[in-house]
């Protein structure tokens, strides 16, 4: 029987986060090359960190949902559901009853709505 002890567990859950978060950069620096020139590998490293726990919080956890969710953090900003120009989000992100896919897709229409200008 083949068995994993938490050690390894461990290790292996790091790198597989690790991996995560260079598959985000890479992907963030291609999608917002603006936004993210301005940024070392290390800050952009910091604001993905940042945003992941974020997102946890929301039940933002599938991998493409929280892609998303970078995604909008770095077109809105940090922190963005909790800015007053913003609070159409947090009014997406704060309900418990809603999972985080069905979230997501509330706010890519709302985005898409905006983009539009039907707003």
């Amino acid at each position: 029987m083949f068995v994993i002890r938490k050690e390894q567990m461990k290790v292996l859950s790091e790198y597989i986060a690790k991996a995560f978060h260079d598959r985000m950069a890479r992907h963030l620096r291609k999608v917002f090359p603006d936004k993210t020139a301005k940024l070392s590998d290390a800050e952009l490293r910091k604001v993905i960190e940042d945003a992941i726990p974020l997102a946890e919080n929301y039940g933002v956890v599938k991998e493409d949902d929280v892609e998303k969710f970078l995604e909008y953090t770095m077109r809105f900003g940090k922190n963005f559901a909790e800015q007053p120009s913003y609070a159409w989000a947090g009014s997406i992100l704060r309900p418990n009853d809603v999972d985080g896919s069905r979230k997501m897709r509330r706010i890519a229409n709302r985005i898409q709505k905006i983009d539009g200008g039907l707003e």
